[in-house]
């Protein structure tokens, strides 16, 4: 879960347009007229199209979002109603965070084995290649011990 800080400088007359857009895409704590904040599974850029698209689309609109809520990331002088609201969000965005490790880290360690795999794989293939190489090279001494053979062979005879 992410918590979007927002901040709405525009037409009055929208206010109600915007509050109705950011309650939908998420649990919605508004501190002022202008600022509000969010906590969403999206990221400002689709929270920003999901709230300004058509009637609020040239309304200025500011959207940020806050990871480092946990731990105290947050500090400062607001209506009590905003701290108690952050301290909820923490749990959430506490435990979004360790689903998003979770997460990575499965990835990763997918990506590592695969990883590992394709250096198997191109291991093999260097071995087979120098063994196509020694081959090879045994072939051309082979071909340049018949061609000296044939050359005395060819001198004796011009003899």
């Amino acid at each position: 879960m992410n918590v979007l800080l927002i901040i709405y400088k525009g037409d009055e007359n929208k206010i109600s347009t915007l509050r109705d857009r950011l309650a939908f895409i998420g649990q919605l704590m508004y501190v002022y007229d202008d600022m509000y904040f969010v906590v969403t599974d999206l990221v400002p850029k689709d929270a920003y199209i999901k709230i300004s698209v058509d009637i609020l689309e040239a309304e200025s609109i500011l959207i940020v979002n806050f990871p480092n809520l946990l731990m105290s990331g947050f500090w400062g002088r607001m209506p009590p109603e905003l701290w108690t609201w952050l301290n909820q969000c923490e749990p959430s965005t506490m435990d979004a965070l360790a689903s998003h490790y979770k997460d990575l880290y499965t990835d990763l360690l997918g990506k590592l084995e695969q990883s590992y795999a394709q250096l198997e794989e191109a291991r093999k293939n260097i071995d087979e290649q120098d063994k196509i190489n020694d081959n090879l090279q045994h072939q051309i001494f082979a071909l340049k011990k018949q061609l000296i053979e044939l050359t005395k062979l060819k001198g004796q005879d011009d003899v």
